[in-house]
């Protein structure tokens, strides 16, 4: 996602980024390095992707807000099985067992 941001930024569009997880998250701090604005949910007790449904439109809200011409929306995902197709945008799921962001590039 972080080279996606770049190539989108290349292209002079404005990204805006929300990272849904569980507990806590570190994500948010490798999307602000970016430049981008940054927002985080937490779902605590409850699935990330039924958390992403209760505030979807509290998310596309604040997107609106920052000018966004791309947001990207990453859930820790778990279920999947109620996480909306939103019409009209591309959905991406990466399957990772292996690390997060914390990754360090090449």
């Amino acid at each position: 996602m972080m080279r996606v941001i770049r190539h989108l930024q290349q292209d002079s569009l404005q990204v805006s980024a929300c990272k849904i997880d569980c507990l806590e998250t570190a994500d948010d701090a490798r999307y602000r390095s970016l430049g981008i604005p940054v927002c985080v949910g937490l779902s605590d007790y409850i699935c990330p992707d039924h958390f992403y449904v209760a505030n979807l439109e509290e998310v596309w809200d604040w997107a609106e807000n920052q000018k966004t011409d791309v947001l990207i929306l990453e859930t820790a995902g778990l279920c999947h099985r109620c996480a909306p197709a939103v019409q009209g945008c591309l959905t991406v799921c990466v399957v990772d067992n292996l690390v997060g962001l914390e990754l360090t590039e090449p």
